[in-house]
């Protein structure tokens, strides 16, 4: 057990050291971005401080009108990405309208499909009329014959 504390205690002082280097490596890049003439003690003292972006400011002298333009370019940045939120949700309607627009689509071929045949059957029907027309008057014009014929 006392090995296996003194196991963990290594594991967690390596991933301490670890850590540490990457903070350092990610500081140091940070403010060779804003000042180039930063020396290693001032990172090192940035990195040890207990409010690394407050003493960054401090040590590197950032003035309050680039402090005001982060501010202002993070809003800009904000925006930017309420702006792209908002363009999915259009896209995302645009979708369910084109969605709807298809399935009414189907249902107007349908429609469209029964008024046809709804035509061609008024068009059958009204051939037929005709035709039964013509038999009744030559059913009218036998029976007139038969009638003459017979008296």
């Amino acid at each position: 057990s006392t090995l296996r504390f003194q196991k963990a205690l290594q594991s967690f002082n390596a991933a301490s050291d670890s850590f540490k280097t990457s903070l350092r490596k990610k500081i140091s890049r940070q403010a060779r971005l804003v000042n180039q003439d930063i020396t290693e003690e001032q990172i090192e003292e940035i990195v040890e401080s207990a409010d690394p972006t407050a003493f960054m400011q401090q040590a590197l002298m950032i003035p309050d009108a680039m402090i005001d333009r982060v501010v202002e370019i993070e809003k800009k940045h904000q925006g930017i990405l309420n702006i792209e939120k908002g363009v999915k949700e259009l896209r995302e309607l645009w979708g369910q309208l084109g969605a709807l627009i298809d399935e009414q689509q189907e249902q107007l071929d349908h429609i469209e499909n029964n008024v046809e045949q709804t035509l061609h059957y008024v068009q059958k029907g009204q051939n037929e009329l005709r035709k039964a027309k013509k038999s009744q008057e030559k059913a009218r014009k036998m029976t007139l014959c038969i009638i003459c014929i017979v008296f």
